[in-house]
């Protein structure tokens, strides 16, 4: 995996390395892990903690992300008392503008020691002087419940295979009408081309509420829609 810096933007190409990488155990002594099939980056993701894979639904589920790897490269971060450490984020992710954003998945009571604190710390000084930004998300983002739930519909609408003709007579259909309500879009276009149009962001909602009949649509794309909204976030 090769990460490519210009002008504070970033291209990412390549195959994943082959390395161990942060993993959970369970008390049997089992690796929690596996591979997350990516239809919108065309990849296969690994995942080695039950945080990371909710990471790659959120990913997966974005407007705003255009590509993600997952174990993307080796670095080795400098601390403070000269000693250096090697580190793999979990994920990284490239936003529409080119930004690269380098994502680390944590429980939020293990960033309370110091010891985490300052190894973020150089973490994030090491790829701000490389352009790239680095964002912490913990199980208070990742397991909010609508847009935990909400993520996997608009992941399996994406896995469902329909004909290119098929969506794009449904996006034809959406740009006449224009329904202001998920529930007058699921009444044009049934319960898959609904979700299909949400899912390739023809059409957004607000992804952190419950989505029903009377769910909202927006033409305009905004940050505090999206599913990854927490990469964003300054």
């Amino acid at each position: 995996m090769e990460i490519h810096l210009r002008h504070g933007h970033a291209r990412v190409t390549g195959a994943d390395p082959p390395s161990p990488g942060p993993r959970d155990i369970t008390r049997s002594g089992h690796q929690v892990r596996g591979i997350f099939t990516s239809v919108r980056f065309d990849r296969a993701m690994l995942w080695r903690s039950r945080l990371g894979c909710e990471l790659m639904y959120r990913l997966e589920a974005s407007w705003h992300i255009s590509d993600a790897h997952t174990q993307t490269a080796v670095m080795q971060v400098d601390r403070h008392d000269g000693k250096s450490f090697r580190y793999v984020a979990h994920a990284a992710a490239v936003a529409r503008d080119g930004r690269l954003i380098c994502i680390e998945c944590a429980w939020s009571q293990s960033l309370r020691s110091v010891n985490s604190l300052a190894r973020h710390h150089a973490i994030a000084r090491h790829l701000h002087a490389r352009g790239v930004q680095f964002r912490v998300v913990t199980e208070l983002q990742l397991d909010a419940p609508h847009v935990r739930n909400t993520s996997r519909a608009l992941v399996q609408a994406l896995r469902n295979h329909r004909a290119a003709d098929q969506d794009a007579e449904d996006l034809l259909r959406l740009t006449r009408s224009r329904p202001s309500t998920f529930g007058e879009l699921h009444s044009l276009l049934g319960a898959s081309g609904a979700m299909r149009m949400l899912a390739l962001g023809n059409v957004y909602f607000n992804t952190h509420e419950r989505l029903g009949a009377t769910t909202a649509l927006s033409y305009v794309y905004q940050e505090n829609f999206d599913a990854a909204d927490f990469v964003l976030a300054a």
